[in-house]
């Protein structure tokens, strides 16, 4: 029999019949509930009988209490009661009859909640539940409070605050309660509430009237309610000496992207580090500026101290202008301590620049800051002012005077600084305009403009200049594009893709396809280029933008023309960028350099281009290095002599052929050549260290010895000077960057200390900036899976795990700095070319359509995906353990970091992962408490409320744990197998390779 509505109803008939006196009752109910289909069924059943038969309910004692004792049985649903209680109105004037049931109700439900037991499916709805009831609460307390204080009034508060109490002393209501209030965004009208009961509150104290304690109480603790968005705090520091290796190793190898990484690193800091002296952030980045410079003129190497001449006087300036806008008080203390505490570095700046360094870049920086920040801060920036040259100012005099008396020669520093001072007020015009007067004033200080241009990020400005010359000067702007690129260290990947808007078929945009598919791409391919970039198909000719199908009759005509050049002097008969794709064909089709033929072809395709289109020869220059790579001994002496003597004019002081040469010599050092050779000594041949590996004077020193040497040497000292810094991005070209990182991670767990671990990982950040995608890709996708799997990891305990995330979050946004769209303005560096044209009003109107930064846009979501990929195999694999492992707490970090930078830059909100903050808080609960969870959370969707409910209720059973037998794992050749002798007792085989089986 199927217990429904009617057979509740005679069943509980009889029992009343049945009961022994006025006060009690004989019958169970337990036989009632075992005809229903569940529990739940009885319970809607029985609850309904009770709200059907209110009146007569309400009008017995006896059944009242024969009711509230089985709600401690948990007969009661008590979402029927709440909906039932919400169409009441608390109201003695209007109805005794409803403030008898209205009681009722409220003692029904207050037994009903101190003894439920909540799962995460009825967790959100009892929160939103809860919510309408709490309002109702309040509006109960309103107008019981305004009735005469009556000993029926008083009782009805006390019921009412009582279930209310509930609300505040039991943690798992109070949570759901907070978290629909901030999913539901009802912040501002429980704020309206608050001030209703407080004036009610003010009201009382000021009169006689007394109420009851626990009506006192609920009144005092709803003022308190945390209404904020944020439940949680984290306090974290993060130490700031990140910038001693960071900026050397930008400065020297990739000044063009500089900035954005610095500022970006920087605000993380602002934004996230709790530090007790903030003002040590920016200390920090004067003193390791300051100091690189300084390091820089005993080199002797006139491009370090061009960089970073261009770095502190024009780069430098635009950060700190960045920083005075939101932090101007930290950074005005940091340059006081500065003047007060590196009187060594400032004497030597000044000595060598012969003027007062920190005036003028201070100076500097006062111009980029708007008119309001200026206006607002006038008096304090003045007292700064004021403040640096009384205290620099006689030791400058001095200096200054010093070389008026002596007749002395200038220091190479000081002729650098004011060369590029000069070009820099001519480099706006350049930039703004396409003439041959620009261009030959770009040509004769090419190489002091290349530094200047990157410091003051201009570089895809310049890129896109010169894209534009290619349609008027072919061969000068090829080779200077291929010069440039060569000088900033771009690769193809992080090149990015510029947004230009040129037709398909003219010489810029196809000049820029042959940009990024063959020239930026010279260090990861073969013979024929054909390395699997992601979003580049090197392995098609067709297709391509650089050529079109080129008949054999085509081919076969430019082969006679060739021949015909090399005997008799031609006249053009094509473009210039029609050679180019002509030679690419060519190229492309040639049988092996074996054959003496192809031999012939090549060599009389060099004296032809020679004549007729002499950028092109470029091509066929990577061609001739790409086809050594793979040559046997006699075919590579032959290619090297055809490399040695190609490409010459009569001409060997033109521009052309200047150009020619040094990408030549370039290309010859990396592909050839060891270019190693010139950094053997800079590591000793043994490294007593306990971090990196030791190895014999008599071992080789390869790439992976020189890295290592690098490493030891920067965990020791925390500094990298300017040939160190050079020498790890050149052996970084020739290691796999997956191995490396996991090479290094490896040692970091023989480490001495936090500290060594620190620098480690600061070191790590560094080396992988110079190679940013590929490197961030091979780090989530295969050196941290991998690492994962080891029993225990420096760098995921606390502290060290801090410096972990920095890098991992600073990774992540700089992936984002690629749109303007994406980030706010406080992640950008202040435009130079915004205020050197608002400084000059005669080129307001000179160019309307590069006023905005020119930022490189990626033509995949490689790096954001592989976050995800990773975030998502954490969430499925690293949880299976029944034991806490470091990664628990190193993602636990990460996700906390992730969150709290999130704050700031929005794009980061994503990779906040709910599921997996859900698993965190079961795992390391102290560390994930449940108001972390709900800070964390925005609570914005069912998914999220469905993760927080589960972290507040404490039940994960539907948490969908994949099964760890048919899991696959990011570890390479890595296989779960079933033991196939012990099929009735399986081995559990777990992903942790130092986990000793329980069966063993």
């Amino acid at each position: 029999m199927v217990l429904d509505a009617n057979t509740l109803q005679e069943k509980l008939i009889e029992a009343w019949k049945l009961r022994s006196d006025e006060t009690s009752f004989s019958a169970s109910l337990a036989p009632l509930v075992a005809e229903c289909q569940s529990e739940e069924e009885f319970r809607i059943l029985f609850t309904n009988q009770i709200l059907a038969h209110i009146d007569s309910t309400t009008s017995s004692n006896l059944l009242q209490s024969y009711f509230k004792f089985h709600t401690r049985s948990g007969y009661i649903k008590e979402s029927l009661v709440i909906e039932r209680l919400l169409l009441l109105t608390p109201s003695s004037s209007v109805s005794i009859v409803d403030d008898i049931q209205i009681k009722f109700l409220l003692e029904l439900l207050f037994d009903t909640l101190k003894t439920m037991h909540i799962t995460a499916d009825q967790a959100s709805r009892l929160g939103k539940q809860i919510n309408s009831l709490a309002k109702w609460l309040c509006s109960a307390l309103c107008i019981y409070s305004n009735e005469d204080n009556t000993s029926e009034a008083n009782e009805m508060l006390i019921t009412v605050s009582n279930l209310f109490l509930i609300f505040f002393t039991n943690t798992t209501y109070y949570c759901l309660w907070l978290m629909t209030i901030k999913a539901q965004k009802e912040q501002n009208q429980w704020r309206q509430l608050q001030e209703q009961l407080a004036q009610i509150g003010q009201k009382m104290s000021l009169g006689d009237v007394t109420r009851p304690d626990v009506y006192e109480k609920i009144l005092s603790k709803i003022t308190r309610l945390h209404l904020s968005e944020d439940f949680h705090q984290e306090e974290i520091e993060f130490n700031s000496s990140i910038f001693n290796p960071i900026i050397t190793m930008l400065v020297i190898n990739q000044l063009h992207k500089s900035s954005s990484t610095l500022l970006i690193i920087v605000r993380f800091y602002e934004q996230v580090s709790t530090t007790s002296n903030p003002s040590l952030i920016y200390l920090r980045l004067l003193q390791a500026s300051f100091g690189g410079y300084i390091a820089s003129v005993s080199t002797n190497n006139s491009e370090y101290e061009q960089r970073w001449s261009a770095y502190i006087f024009f780069q430098l300036p635009r950060l700190l202008a960045s920083c005075f806008e939101s932090q101007l008080e930290h950074v005005k203390q940091a340059m006081e301590n500065f003047l007060l505490h590196n009187e060594y570095l400032l004497n030597r700046m000044d000595e060598l620049c012969v003027e007062n360094v920190l005036e003028q870049i201070f100076r500097s920086t006062l111009n980029y800051l708007t008119n309001e920040i200026r206006e607002k801060n006038q008096t304090i920036l003045n007292q700064l002012l004021f403040y640096i040259q009384k205290l620099r100012g006689p030791f400058v005099q001095q200096i200054q005077q010093y070389y008026l008396n002596q007749q002395q020669t200038h220091s190479y520093s000081y002729q650098i600084l004011q060369s590029q001072r000069t070009l820099e007020q001519s480099l706006f015009q350049i930039l703004s305009t396409n003439t041959e007067e620009n261009l030959q004033i770009l040509i004769t200080n090419l190489i002091e403009y290349i530094p200047l241009i990157c410091a003051v990020d201009q570089y895809y400005s310049f890129i896109r200049l010169l894209l534009t010359y290619t349609q008027t000067h072919y061969d000068l702007a090829l080779l200077i594009l291929c010069y440039t690129t060569s000088i900033t260290n771009d690769l193809s990947e992080d090149f990015g893709h510029l947004d230009y808007h040129y037709e398909t078929k003219s010489s810029s945009n196809i000049i820029y396809i042959w940009l990024k598919k063959y020239w930026l791409s010279r260090h990861v391919g073969h013979a024929l280029f054909s390395s699997s970039l992601d979003s580049i198909d090197l392995l098609s000719t067709l297709n391509n933008g650089l050529s079109s199908d080129i008949s054999s009759v085509d081919k076969n005509e430019f082969l006679n023309e060739i021949k015909i050049g090399n005997t008799e002097i031609i006249s053009k008969k094509y473009l210039d960028v029609e050679y180019l794709t002509k030679t690419i064909d060519l190229l492309g089709e040639l049988p092996s350099l074996s054959l003496e033929e192809t031999k012939q072809i090549v060599s009389e395709l060099i004296t032809y281009l020679t004549q007729i289109s002499y950028g092109s020869l470029v091509h066929v220059l990577l061609w001739l290095i790409a086809n050594y790579q793979i040559a046997n001994d006699n075919e590579r002496v032959w290619i090297q002599n055809t490399i040695h003597t190609m490409g010459t004019l009569t001409d060997s002081n033109s521009t052309t052929y200047t150009l020619f040469d040094a990408i030549k010599r370039q290309l010859w050092s990396d592909f050839i050549d060891n270019p190693l050779i010139p950094y053997y000594t800079l590591i000793p041949s043994f490294s007593p260290s306990s971090i990196a590996n030791n190895y014999t004077p008599s071992s080789p020193q390869t790439p992976t010895t020189l890295i290592l040497g690098l490493f030891d040497i920067y965990v020791t000292n925390e500094f990298l000077n300017c040939e160190q810094s050079r020498a790890l991005y050149i052996c970084l070209k020739y290691v796999p960057i997956d191995l490396i990182i996991t090479r290094l991670f490896t040692n970091i767990n023989t480490s001495n200390g936090i500290y060594e671990t620190r620098r480690a990982i600061s070191f790590l950040l560094g080396l992988i900036l110079f190679r940013r995608r590929s490197s961030t890709r091979s780090l989530l996708q295969q050196s941290l899976p991998y690492l994962i799997n080891i029993k225990s990891n420096e760098f995921m305990l606390e502290p060290n795990v801090y410096h972990m995330c920095l890098l991992l979050n600073i990774l992540l946004i700089l992936e984002f700095h690629s749109s303007n769209n994406q980030l706010d303005d406080l992640f950008h560096v202040k435009s130079w070319k915004k205020c050197n044209q608002s400084n000059d009003s005669m080129m307001l109107d000179t160019i309307d359509d590069q006023i905005d930064e020119i930022l490189p846009k990626y033509e995949d979501d490689s790096v954001t995906n592989a976050y995800h990929e990773f975030l998502d195999w954490s969430s499925k694999e690293l949880f299976l353990s029944d034991n806490v492992r470091p990664v628990n707490y190193f993602l636990g970090w990460l996700q906390t970091v992730l969150w709290m930078f999130s704050r700031t830059a929005k794009s980061l909100k994503p990779f906040i992962k709910p599921k997996l903050v859900a698993q965190l808080s079961e795992y390391i609960s102290l560390q994930f408490p449940i108001e972390k969870v709900l800070s964390i959370l925005d609570l914005s969707n069912d998914l999220e409320l469905e993760y927080a409910s589960m972290a507040i209720t404490r039940d994960y059973t539907h948490l969908d744990m994949i099964d760890i037998r048919s899991t696959s794992t990011l570890i390479q050749n890595q296989y779960i197998i079933d033991n196939e002798i012990n099929a009735m007792n399986p081995v559990t085989i777990t992903k942790n390779i130092y986990t000793i089986p329980r069966n063993l």
